[in-house]
């Protein structure tokens, strides 16, 4: 619940509100490479773009063949 919360604030363009719920998210699941990939979007939209890639990367090493790692692997290389 609180990941979709999160997505649907940074859809919104409300980014600053996501960050409790992510971070949420990844202290207490911090194998959940799809936490790790929305905080990635969430400090990107923050102007991040450190915390971001490194975000990124993590989730990508957690799961490189989970099915939204292109997009990741996307992200990862706009940030670069």
């Amino acid at each position: 619940v609180l990941l979709s919360r999160a997505q649907l604030q940074v859809l919104r363009g409300r980014a600053p509100d996501a960050v409790g719920d992510v971070e949420a998210v990844v202290r207490s699941a911090p194998g959940r490479a799809d936490g790790r990939a929305c905080l990635a979007q969430v400090r990107w939209s923050l102007g991040d773009r450190e915390g971001a890639l490194e975000a990124v990367g993590e989730a990508l090493k957690l799961a490189p063949e989970h099915p939204d790692a292109g997009a990741w692997r996307e992200l990862a290389a706009e940030l670069e």
